[in-house]
């Protein structure tokens, strides 16, 4: 890292580069079954953190009476799992896509989507996407290469400005903070029974051939076997909100 100070202190900052080897983190652990489980959490994680980290601190004015002071900081991290002792047990895709797995070469907090290919023309109804782009039946429970490494949902940059002023021994500060980087899922419409369990977005929702032009929003279709598409959808775009 480097400190500095220049124009007699009235600017000054420092710059780090940092590598962070960390070991013996919690994760996944095979155990005998007799015990009553199959796995456990053990210190047997180990994980990679890359970055850099920057601040830079201005003295805008000084004098007697007054003092107004600069800070803008930004931090770059990205992270690595580097060995788990059994990978996360995520046997079909849609686990994958609905839980938080540990995979080795992807960063904690990696996230995994279908890919969304609009809706049906005749009912409304969620179609997704295999890897070549093509829109498939419901085999995404058997074939993994049905979901996609997504992004980070943890934030991959952090910044911030603060200012404070000082005036006659009365001080003053605020501070504005920016995440970025990461990626969030949005939540479907829940459709449920009850005075008090529907959502207003399903005033949007598929009615008739020809709202899928308009909507992405499906069918609400009630104790069906579809249930679970009316309560979380995935996609590159309408379900991933970058900051």
């Amino acid at each position: 890292g480097i400190d500095y100070n220049l124009f007699n202190y009235r600017l000054s900052g420092k710059a780090d580069y940092y590598v962070r080897k960390s070991a013996d983190l919690l994760g996944d652990y095979e155990i005998n079954p007799t015990l009553g489980f199959t796995s456990a959490q053990v210190n047997t994680a180990s994980m990679t953190n890359r970055g850099w980290e920057f601040q830079l601190t201005s003295k805008n004015i000084v004098n007697r009476n007054f003092e107004w002071n600069t800070t803008v900081s930004y931090a770059l991290n990205r992270n690595k799992i580097t060995k788990v002792a059994i990978s996360s047990d995520y046997s079909t895709p849609l686990r994958l896509a609905s839980g938080s797995p540990y995979i080795v070469g992807q960063p904690y907090g990696g996230m995994y989507s279908f890919r969304f290919g609009g809706l049906s023309h005749d009912d409304g109804q969620i179609q997704l996407l295999d890897a070549s782009g093509k829109i498939v039946e419901d085999n995404y429970y058997y074939d993994m290469d049905m979901v996609y490494f997504t992004g980070n949902t943890r934030p991959v940059t952090t910044a911030a400005i603060s200012n404070s002023f000082l005036y006659k021994g009365f001080d003053l500060s605020f501070m504005f903070v920016y995440y970025g980087g990461h990626y969030q899922r949005q939540s479907m419409p829940r459709a449920l029974s009850g005075v008090s369990a529907f959502d207003n977005r399903l005033k949007d929702a598929w009615k008739k051939p020809g709202d899928e032009q308009f909507t992405h929003i499906p069918n609400v279709l009630l104790n069906s076997n579809n249930s679970y598409y009316a309560t979380i959808y995935y996609g590159p775009y309408l379900d991933v909100n970058v900051f």
